[in-house]
This record gives structure tokens, C-alpha cells and sequence, in this order.
């Protein structure tokens, strides 16, 4: 009863969850088993809705930065220019010949060698 409840009230877009349940043999669906089978099949969901909009953040820019969907981009700041708003991955500033150092952004030595505490 509880288990016709929890299929009968899902969204249209589980309708491939409620057609693979079907083919569960009826002594093996139990409420555990649903449970189980549907948190797995949200995570899935989940992870393909925050991939697509992830996608869509990065083709979507204005001024220059990237415009936070997923997550508050504003708060991140870049390793490779230090300026706030986006992440190394999307910076806009050329490649220079030397790499950065991560801790104090100059250039010439590795954040491993940097004496800036």
C-alpha cells in the first residue's frame, strides 16, 4: 500500500524509475529496497541537472566573469589573477611564460618556495 503510494504520487519525470521497478519481481520490492533505488536514481538526477547547469554558467558570462548559477561564484577567487568572481579554470588573463605562485599570485617561484607566510 505504501509502496503503490510513494510510485502513484512521483513525478513524470521518474516514469522510467516506476517501468524498471515494474520488472522487479514482486517478493523482492520491498519499502527499503524503493527507498534505496529511488535515493540512488535522485542522485543521478541531481548530478546531471548540476552538470547542465554548470555548462550553462560557463557559456553564460557578463562582464568578463562568469554569472554564478550553481553555486556563488562571487566568493571564489582565482588562484592565476587573484581577482574574485570566477575560478583559475575560467580566468580570461593570458598565459604568461612562468607560472604564478599560488600564495602571493608574483611570479618566479612555486607556492611551496614562497616566503610570504
Amino acid at each position: 500500500m505504501v509502496i503503490s503510494k510513494i510510485l502513484s504520487t512521483l513525478p513524470d519525470n521518474y516514469k522510467h524509475f516506476r517501468t524498471a521497478w515494474e520488472l522487479i519481481p514482486t517478493e523482492e520490492r520491498t519499502l527499503t529496497k524503493l527507498t534505496s533505488k529511488l535515493g540512488v536514481t535522485e542522485e543521478r538526477t541531481l548530478t546531471k541537472l548540476t552538470s547542465k547547469l554548470v555548462t550553462e554558467e560557463m557559456m553564460h558570462k557578463s562582464d568578463g566573469h562568469e554569472e554564478s548559477v550553481v553555486f556563488n561564484t562571487s566568493e571564489r577567487v582565482c588562484f592565476k589573477c587573484k581577482r574574485p568572481g570566477h575560478i583559475e579554470k575560467f580566468c580570461k588573463l593570458k598565459e604568461s611564460g612562468e607560472k604564478k605562485c599560488y600564495r602571493c599570485g608574483k611570479e618566479g617561484h612555486f607556492a611551496r618556495n614562497c616566503t610570504k607566510a
